[in-house]
């Protein structure tokens, strides 16, 4: 027979990135009465001056993107 644990933690971490509005509903669904659940969400939009101040360094558009995606994730 497996036993189950008595006390259940867990914790979400979402990070996100648009060009455009957002609307997130989370949904989770427990089904232990002891569990304590989270949840954390980053929405961030990547602006024009970020890019522009990639750019002046010599990264093209791409490269830019998964930079600043790289940083905010780090957060």
């Amino acid at each position: 027979m497996q036993s189950t644990p008595e006390i259940f933690r867990n914790a979400i971490v979402c990070y996100s990135v648009i060009n455009a509005g957002a609307h997130t509903f989370p949904y989770i669904e427990v089904k232990n009465s002891t569990a304590q659940v989270e949840h954390e969400a980053t929405t961030s939009k990547i602006g024009e001056d970020q890019i522009f101040y990639c750019n002046q360094r010599g990264w093209i558009l791409e490269t830019a993107v998964a930079l600043i995606i790289m940083v905010l994730q780090k957060r």
